[in-house]
């Protein structure tokens, strides 16, 4: 499928998150997270996250917070921690 935009994940809001490149996929209806090692020279796993759960992803950006913004057909959404 086809890929969109990218971001590397550097906030801290998602520590989980740390170094990540996640990847908005429309064909793909979610968003690839691609896991390096901790050099970040080796990818060492992928997986999808939200798939079939909110559509197409247009579009991904960060927030100087940390929060994770997507962009659907027809929604924009974020992501953030849920209740602790």
């Amino acid at each position: 499928g086809s890929l969109g935009s990218a971001v590397q994940y550097d906030g801290e809001l998602l520590p989980a998150l740390k170094n990540d490149v996640l990847i908005a996929s429309e064909e793909g209806r979610g968003i690839l997270r691609l896991r390096p090692d901790e050099s970040g020279t080796r990818l060492v796993a992928t997986e999808w996250m939200l798939r079939d759960r909110i559509g197409g992803v247009r579009l991904i950006a960060t927030a100087a917070d940390g929060v994770i913004y997507v962009c659907t057909a027809d929604a924009v959404g974020r992501i953030v921690p849920g209740p602790r």
